[in-house]
C-alpha cells in the first residue's frame, strides 16, 4: 500500500503488511488512523502520521472485501466574530469517533471490531448454509447510527443493528434517523446469531422479464434472468426471494409467437415492449398461495407465497419451456417447450402423476 502526500502529491511510504492484494482502506473519522484490508484474509490499522502498525484484525476466513468505521453525524462548525458574518456557509466537521470498525468478508460473515483492543464485538451470519452468493463484498457504517448497511454477492442489502451485534434487520425502505445514540457496547463477542427466516432487502441483477400479481393486490412476484423468483410487499416495499436452492438458469423470456393470452389478472402481467399483440408473459403465475415458474434449466418449480418456501423439488420438463398456463386452483400446469406441450397433475397421494406429453407444434395453448 502506497501513501501519497499533497498536493501536489507526491510518494511519501509504503507498506508491505499484505502478501496480497489489498482490496480497501479507510480513514477514521478524525484522520489519524486508517483500515487497510486484503484478500490474505487480513486487516491492519495504521497510524496515519507514523505509518506504523498499531494492530491486526485477525478472525476472517476468506478474502475481506471492504472495511468502514463508526462515525458521528456531519453537523456544522460554530463560527465566531468576523467569521460568523461571513457570506459562505458555515463548514461542517464530523465528530470523532472511530471506535469501532466493519469489515465484510468472502467467507460470508460480517465482523464488527473494536478500533483500541482489536477484538471481535460481534459477527453476523447471513444463512444455515451459505451459499458463494452470500459472500460480503462491501459494507457501510451509516453516520450518527448503529445501523451498519452490507451488501452480498447476490446483490443483497442486509442491515445490520450494531448496537446488538449479530442482529439483523430487513428493511427496504428508509429507517426513521434515531434521536438518541447508544452509549452501551458489548465488550464480549457473543455467539454469532443466524437468521435465516428474516426477509432481507433482495431484489434483481439482470432484466426483470415476468411479473405476477398476487390475488387481493397485495404483492407481486416477479422473475429475471439472473434466476431469481422475488415476492414484493406492495404495502411494506419488502422483498423475499425464495428460500432455498431455486432455479439454476433464467426464468425464461418467451418469444411473441408462444405467449398465452391470459385472462386472469394474478398471472403475467409484464408485457414486452414491441410486441404487437400486447400478449402477457406467464413463465411466472400464481394461484392462490402458490407460485409456479418454469425457466431455463428446463423445470418447474412451486413456492410458497407467503413465506417464499419451495413446495418440493423441481420439475424437469424434458425441453425449454418457452410458456406457462396455471389452474386458478394450481392443480392443473400446461407449459409449452421446444418439443412438446408437458401436462403436470397433482397425484391423489402427493407428488405428480406422470406428466402427460403432447407433441407437435403450438402457437398459444390454455388449461381452461
Amino acid at each position: 500500500m502506497n501513501l501519497f502526500n499533497g498536493p501536489p502529491f507526491k510518494f511519501a511510504r509504503s507498506n508491505k503488511l499484505h502478501s496480497n492484494f489489498v482490496n480497501c482502506v479507510r480513514y477514521s473519522p478524525d484522520g489519524a488512523r486508517m483500515c487497510q484490508v486484503g484478500s490474505d484474509m487480513k486487516g491492519f490499522v495504521i497510524d496515519s502520521a507514523s505509518g506504523d502498525t498499531l494492530g491486526e484484525l485477525k478472525g476472517h476466513k476468506g478474502t475481506i472485501y471492504a472495511c468502514a468505521w463508526s462515525s458521528g453525524a456531519l453537523r456544522a462548525q460554530p463560527l465566531r466574530g468576523a467569521a460568523a458574518r461571513a457570506v459562505t456557509p458555515p463548514a461542517r466537521v464530523r465528530p470523532a469517533d472511530g471506535g469501532r470498525i466493519v469489515t465484510a468478508s468472502a467467507d460470508k460473515t460480517v465482523i464488527v471490531w473494536d478500533a483500541s483492543s482489536f477484538a471481535v464485538l460481534g459477527t453476523y451470519t447471513f444463512a444455515e448454509k451459505p451459499t458463494p452468493e452470500d459472500m460480503q463484498v462491501g459494507v457501510v457504517w451509516v453516520p450518527d447510527s448503529e445501523r451498519i448497511i452490507a451488501l452480498s454477492l447476490r446483490g443483497d442489502l442486509h442491515h445490520l443493528d450494531a448496537a446488538t451485534p449479530g442482529k439483523i434487520t430487513a428493511l427496504i425502505k428508509a429507517l426513521p434517523r434515531p434521536t438518541a445514540r447508544p452509549t452501551v457496547h458489548p465488550t464480549v463477542a457473543p455467539t454469532p446469531a443466524v437468521s435465516p427466516s428474516l426477509p432481507r432487502a433482495q431484489g434483481h441483477n439482470k432484466a426483470i422479464t415476468a411479473l405476477a400479481v398476487a390475488p387481493g393486490g397485495e404483492a407481486v412476484v416477479s422473475a429475471s434472468y439472473d434466476a431469481q423468483v422475488t415476492r414484493f410487499s406492495l404495502a411494506s416495499g419488502e422483498g423475499r426471494g425464495v428460500q432455498g436452492k431455486g432455479h439454476t438458469n433464467g426464468v425464461v423470456n418467451p418469444p411473441p409467437a408462444l405467449l398465452l393470452p391470459c385472462p386472469s389478472p394474478h398471472r403475467g402481467a409484464a408485457r414486452r415492449r414491441g410486441n404487437p399483440h400486447g400478449l402477457p408473459q406467464v413463465d411466472v403465475a400464481i394461484a392462490g398461495d402458490t407460485v409456479v415458474s418454469v425457466a431455463l434449466d428446463d423445470s418447474l418449480r412451486a413456492t410458497a407465497l407467503g413465506t417464499m418456501e419451495l413446495l418440493g423439488g423441481p420439475v424437469p420438463l424434458g425441453g425449454q419451456p418457452s410458456a406457462l398456463a396455471l389452474s386458478a386452483d394450481a392443480r392443473l400446469a400446461v407449459v409449452a417447450t421446444n418439443k412438446a406441450l408437458v401436462v403436470l397433475r397433482p397425484a391423489p397421494g402427493g407428488g405428480l402423476v406422470p406428466p402427460l406429453v403432447l407433441s407437435g407444434h403450438a402457437a398459444s395453448l390454455t388449461p381452461y
